[in-house]
């Protein structure tokens, strides 16, 4: 049985647009986008874990607000458990450190990126439950 690695996103919602990021690294991933955020460390909440890496990868404090979506991507060696919550950006000038690009994707546009797989899954989900949802 592969080994499942639970990861957080942020559904980073601003003037109904959501912030997503474009990888460098790991070669087979550089240049697909996704929703930014990482590996719940042990001992981390999820939330303590998005909160560690918006300011770890983007220099920003964020207030972690409920959760949103998740989706699971399975590979051959391990699968990943994604859980998404909404975030308020709180302080900090935003600076992709383990990205290349950032970007604010709007309902329209979202899709129109090169999302990673399970990304895509999170996608759908913002869509499909009012982009805007609790940010209103």
């Amino acid at each position: 049985m592969a080994m499942m690695i639970k990861v957080v996103a942020a559904f980073l919602v601003h003037e109904e647009k959501v912030l997503i990021a474009r990888r460098k690294a790991p070669p087979q991933l550089a240049g697909k986008w996704e929703f930014p955020g990482g590996k719940v460390e042990p001992g981390e909440t999820p939330e303590e874990s998005l909160a560690r890496e918006m300011e770890e990868e983007f220099g920003i404090r964020i207030a972690v607000g409920p959760f949103s979506a998740d989706s699971c991507h399975h590979q051959t060696e391990c699968s990943f458990h994604i859980q998404a919550y909404r975030a308020t950006w709180l302080s900090g000038q935003l600076v992709p450190i383990a990205h290349d690009r950032c970007a604010w994707a709007g309902p329209d546009t979202l899709l129109t990126y090169d999302l990673l797989p399970a990304d895509v899954d999170l996608a759908h989900a913002l869509i499909k439950k009012d982009f805007l949802g609790a940010s209103r």
